[in-house]
């Protein structure tokens, strides 16, 4: 029961991910964590598993402004 629990929770996040993406368009992972009240880890391999299947894309790394980066 706990497989398809986490299976549910998996497909609930990443189409909540799907829906902020349609209405921003344009989001870095933490902007889509914030907005998506999820972790920047869980927002990652989301992210990940919608650009293998061709629904999102990912842009070249944005230039530090100095810091550690994210």
């Amino acid at each position: 029961m706990k497989i398809a629990n986490a299976y549910l929770m998996k497909e609930i996040n990443i189409n909540h991910v799907r829906q902020v993406m349609k209405r921003v368009e344009t989001a870095t992972k933490p902007q889509l964590a914030s907005l998506t009240k999820l972790s920047v880890v869980t927002v990652n391999s989301l992210v990940k598993e919608l650009c293998e299947l061709g629904e999102l894309f990912e842009d070249e790394t944005v230039p530090s402004n100095g810091g550690r980066p994210a």
